[in-house]
């Protein structure tokens, strides 16, 4: 099985599979970086692999150090199914 990050559709936003891991980017918009707020979830599915989960961890290793580069800074937290954040939900209402 080949695993890799993909760009979810629009319309399919919210939406989550319990056999998979999603990195969500939140960005509210400030004066300027300093004041642009960033914040990163890692949403694990239940059902999700261990091999997933850890492919996702890796990607927003990644995806932090690009952010870095330049010069964006972001907040981090992993979102278990079925105990996720009230902000995090609030993002898809």
């Amino acid at each position: 099985t080949q695993m890799h990050a993909k760009l979810v559709s629009p319309d399919k936003i919210g939406t989550f599979h319990s056999g998979d891991c999603y990195i969500v980017l939140f960005t509210a918009k400030g004066q300027d970086l300093e004041t642009t707020a960033r914040k990163m979830h890692m949403w694990m599915g239940h059902d999700s692999s261990m091999m997933k989960r850890a492919i996702c961890a890796y990607l927003c290793f990644e995806l932090t150090n690009v952010l870095r580069e330049s010069k964006y800074k972001a907040s981090h937290y992993q979102e278990e199914q079925g105990e996720e954040r009230d902000e995090f939900v609030k993002y898809f209402k």
